[in-house]
């Protein structure tokens, strides 16, 4: 009778503990500059949002108009939430790129189609810290005019309202970027209620889905100890 006991209240406690870190609502988006010159080099930019603790994402890209490489296959893991791609734009015209993303086992999306001109020569102008190769040196921002390193530091996320969790995040060196910038918002029980994933995230203001590895591996294996000696 004990052990019917003991093994209930295991079962009730691991049903509470939220192990899927996807739910489908996780998105990606593009960046790029708007306009380049003939041969010049930029940066293409894939951000993953509304992730959070361990997540993969694959994403496939198609380039039309000449700018190389023409195919692009990636797949983004935590704990990385951007990748970035160096391309290189062709004599004139406008590249434009189309592809889509997954999450996991989740349905396959879009990715918003985006289009970048391309004048007929390179102008140089002075470098400065926007992803195109502005002299026509065949480098990006080089000469170290990118400087500011981002780095952020998070409030404890807020009690659970309306299944919703937030926390404000602090640049530290104020670079007046968001590139590396945490969520700020993440979904949670209806009701308030924590489960033991949400309740490590809320006490130690972080996302590390290794606290509930390690409390399912403790609370599991003191419940087989406690088996094996009960008669």
């Amino acid at each position: 009778m004990k052990k019917i006991l003991i093994f209930s209240l295991l079962v009730l406690i691991l049903a509470q503990v939220s192990i899927a870190v996807m739910d489908g609502s996780e998105t990606m988006v593009r960046s790029m500059p708007s306009s380049v010159g003939a041969g010049q080099q930029f940066t293409v930019t894939y951000k993953a949002i509304g992730t959070s603790g361990d997540y993969g994402v694959s994403v496939v890209d198609t380039v039309t108009g000449g700018c190389t490489p023409s195919n692009l296959k990636f797949v983004l893991t935590s704990p990385a939430t951007t990748y970035q791609v160096t391309m290189t734009a062709p004599s004139s015209g406008s590249c434009t790129f189309s592809g889509d993303y997954k999450y996991g086992t989740f349905d396959v999306k879009l990715l918003t189609d985006s289009t970048i001109s391309v004048s007929s020569v390179c102008v140089p102008s002075t470098e400065i810290c926007d992803g195109i190769d502005n002299d026509c040196d065949g480098q990006i921002d080089e000469g170290n005019v990118c400087t500011c390193t981002e780095d952020w530091d998070c409030t404890a996320w807020s009690e659970c309202i309306n299944s919703k969790q937030t926390r404000v995040c602090t640049d530290l060196n104020n670079c007046g970027t968001s590139a590396t910038k945490p969520d700020e918002s993440k979904d949670c029980s209806v009701g308030g209620k924590m489960d033991v994933c949400q309740y490590f995230e809320w006490a130690k203001g972080i996302d590390d889905k290794n606290y509930c590895a390690w409390g399912i591996g403790i609370v599991g294996f003191g419940f087989i100890l406690l088996l094996r000696f009960v008669k």
